[in-house]
This record gives C-alpha cells, structure tokens and sequence, in this order.
C-alpha cells in the first residue's frame, strides 16, 4: 500500500517515543487510535492481571500482532514510513517500567506478509523521526555503554547520540550523516573544561585497574598530578572525574560521528600516558555491548 493519505504524509521531526506518558500502566488504562484503511492502533490491559499490551487490529477487529509489558503507550511515530519502503508502519511499543529493562518497540506494516518488519529490545529508550528534514525517518538514541566508566558517576558519564535508518529491513548506522550534532558537542565539552584541570588529569597516576578502582576512585599515592603527593581530597577527585568526563565526550564524539581517526589522535595527546592503550581498549569493548549490540540484535516474528 502506497503512502495516500495527507495525515500521514506529515513527516515527524524528532518526536520522541519517550515524549508521552503509558496509556496503559500496570494492566490498568487504554486508548486507541483509528489507522488507514480501517487499521487500528491499540493499548490496553492484556490478558494477565498487571501486563499492558499494544497491538495493531485489523478492519474486522482481529489482532494482526501484538506485543505485551507493564506498560505500553500508543506510538507518535506511528503513520510513518520508518521502513523507508514506501509503505505506511505502525510502532507497537511496551516496556518494563523503571525498575526493569527494557524496553520493546515492534515495526508493523499493515497489509504486510509478514506484518512484522523489525522487532527492538533495548535498555534506552528509542526515538523516530526526521532529523535532517530530507523526509527520511531516523531511528536515534543515547548510548548507555559508558555510564559508569572507570568508575564514573552516571553524571559524569558522556552518553553519545547513535542514528540508524531502516530500509528494506536492513538496519544501517548514520550517524556520520549527522556530524555537526557532534561537532557542536565537541565544542561544548571543550569549553567545559579548565586548562589546569585539563592538565592536571593528562598528569594523573594510572589507576589500578587490576583493583577495579579506575579514575573514579581515590588512587592511594599520587595527586591529581601524578606528584605522589597522596589520595585526593575530595573536591580535587571530583574535578578529575568531571574532566575525564568531558574527555571522554570528545573521544566518543569523535568515535561516533565518523571521526575515529581524531579521536584517538586526541586520546593520544591529552589521556594520562601509561593509560592510554588501557583506555582504548575499554573504549571499544564498551562501545560494542551497548546499544549498537541491543538494536542489532533480532529477534524472529513472534517471539
């Protein structure tokens, strides 16, 4: 079925999938939202007492598929062509509530043999829309791998933006399309950080990591200079953690904008010198069990 309707020819800019509370919590609450050509778009409580489920009805009111969670909320992004075939896809989307992962997004297209085109279990929450303007849909979110990098604080962990486009099913990586988005945070994690904190960190003992107590805890025997001088007091850790932060916010800007050349061309000037294969290393495995891991990973219809 072609795109044919003016509602849904609307191109949706960066709605997020996030921007909207449950319409169904816990099994209790509902809503629906009538389609095209008789489809309707459905949340409500499911058949287990305290389980929400969304699910795309047919003209007869049959349930062409369905997926089911604590909660589940009717989709803004529904009405686009997210599949980029030219086809008209609903999201069908649940998830696990706050104190569980995950979250569950199923792309359905209507009048589709099978009618699931993509199914996506992730712990972050995912956004579509168009954010070049160029009528594509984008699939975007941040990435939570390095939450808790070297012992970070969540607030000082950088959370890098990831874009994908769907088509023909295929799931591809475009972030590098939207390179001025990392650019412009590049610029802004770099003002951030103070010429003496900067160098105070390139200057830090290695952690000892064989201990587990990376940059975000207290290295015992030497100061935020490397001078021996003891622990840090706490004010002076905090100002390294901040910094290695925004450090680490370039390099993965970098990383993730299709920069990577420049990015480990900065790790190489300003990260501490005997930590800088280390931290490399832990950039890039923690890099492929995050999100690029989570959307990657299919599953077959139905399950």
């Amino acid at each position: 079925m072609k795109l044919k309707s003016a509602v849904f020819l609307a191109v949706l800019l960066l709605v997020s999938s996030a921007a909207l509370a449950a319409d169904c919590a816990h099994g209790v609450g509902g809503a629906a939202k009538p389609l095209w050509d008789g489809y309707v778009e459905q949340v409500g409580p499911a058949s287990q007492e305290g389980v929400c489920r969304a699910a795309l009805l047919a003209p007869d009111g049959s349930t062409v598929y369905e997926v089911t969670g604590v909660n589940a909320s009717l989709s803004p992004a529904t009405g686009s062509d997210i599949t980029n075939d030219g086809k008209l896809d609903v999201v069908l989307q649940t998830d696990s509530g706050p104190e569980q992962c995950c979250y569950l997004y199923a792309l359905v297209t209507p009048g589709m043999t099978p009618p699931l085109q993509r199914e996506f279990r992730t712990s972050v929450e995912l956004s579509f829309g168009d954010r070049d303007g160029d009528g594509k849909i984008e699939i975007w979110a941040r990435d939570f791998a390095f939450y808790g990098f070297d012992h970070l604080l969540r607030e000082q962990s950088p959370a890098p933006l990831v874009v994908f486009r769907l088509k023909d099913g295929n799931l591809f990586n475009v972030s590098q399309a939207f390179w001025t988005d990392y650019e412009a945070d590049i610029t802004q994690a770099k003002s951030q950080m103070g010429k003496k904190a900067l160098e105070d960190f390139t200057g830090s003992p290695t952690p000892d990591v064989s201990q587990g107590s990376g940059y975000g805890a207290n290295v015992p025997g030497g100061g935020a200079s490397g001078g021996g001088k003891g622990p840090l007091d706490p004010e002076e850790l905090r100002r390294r953690n901040e910094t290695e932060g925004l450090v680490l916010q370039v390099i993965l800007d970098y990383l993730y904008g299709g920069r990577g050349s420049q990015g480990w061309q900065y790790l190489s000037e300003v990260w501490p010198t005997l930590d800088k294969q280390r931290a490399r290393q832990e950039i890039l495995k923690a890099r492929m069990s995050g999100i690029l891991a989570e959307i990657n990973r299919t599953s077959p219809p139905g399950k």
